[in-house]
């Protein structure tokens, strides 16, 4: 059973409790000796396990992942807290003020709403709306449009919102013939530059910006469908070691002939698996 909502409160106040002892003169080694710099590579490696249990459909799983994310974002906040720079209430209350005035048409009270009202009655709109807000409001206008989007991101995450946003100003393709088009251009270009041992780094970057392109106007986000290819993969390669395994064979003794009908009986025993038993 779900708990009451109001039990996040008190839950949220355990879980604190129990980072600070971790944190504090008897904590744990480990922990005591974590940074900002140490977890940040835990928190990237936390949401993507965090979306790989959303792409299963586990909802124990995304529960686990969910509370490691937090994990590692709370006790960022309380490393910096530790270290006189700012508080974890500081963090939560800037987010919370930061809710409200992005979301004028919810809360009227918004430092935004005497600007903006209540006239984002659609998603489109609110996003529109909320680019406004960060701009005219926050004052985060960059120089350039594209400079907003954070070059720390993963290159295949940036490229998808390098394109969005420059679609949002019209630069972008009517539908997605053109794209597609692209695709095959670059794809010539890859093998020109093949041909000739040159650029051929550029020519694939240039392919794989492309490729995201297409998807991004077929309405599909590149990195959930990459997380998805990736674990068919996965899936395909360790049924090709466990089949040959059971035949006393490891990989170093097949070949490539009998590795390929091995992938072929994953994908139609995953297709077995997927059709409706009526």
């Amino acid at each position: 059973m779900i708990k009451p909502e109001n039990d996040a409160a008190l839950a949220f106040e355990k879980f604190f409790d129990t980072i600070r002892t971790l944190r504090g003169e008897n904590g744990c080694p480990w922990d005591k000796k974590q940074t900002p710099h140490t977890l940040k590579t835990d928190l990237f490696e936390e949401v993507c396990e965090v979306i790989s249990a959303i792409q299963e459909g586990n909802n124990q799983h995304v529960r686990e992942e969910l509370g490691d994310v937090l994990l590692c974002t709370v006790m960022m906040a309380y490393i910096f807290q530790q270290d006189g720079i700012f508080s974890v209430a500081e963090t939560l209350e800037a987010v919370t003020e930061k809710l409200i005035r992005r979301h004028p048409h919810v809360f009227p009270q918004s430092e935004s709403a005497e600007i903006f009202g209540n006239k984002a009655d659609t998603p489109e709109k609110v996003l529109e709306q909320w680019e406004k807000i960060k701009q005219s409001v926050e004052g985060r206008r960059k120089k350039h449009l594209l400079d907003e989007v954070d070059k720390s991101l993963p290159p295949l995450l940036r490229a998808f919102k390098l394109q969005k946003k420059a679609a949002k100003q019209g630069f972008d393709w009517e539908d997605s013939h053109g794209p597609r088009e692209k695709i095959l251009e670059e794809l010539q270009e890859v093998d020109s530059a093949a041909a000739q041992n040159t650029h051929l780094e550029e020519e694939c970057g240039d392919l794989i910006f492309a490729v995201v392109n297409y998807c991004r106007k077929l309405g599909i986000n590149p990195e959930t469908a990459l997380i998805a290819a990736n674990e068919k993969f996965a899936h395909r390669f360790a049924y090709i070691e466990d089949t040959l395994e059971e035949k006393g064979k490891s990989l170093k003794d097949s070949n490539l002939e009998e590795m390929d009908k091995l992938w072929d009986e994953a994908k139609k025993k995953e297709a077995a698996k997927s059709q409706p038993l009526y």
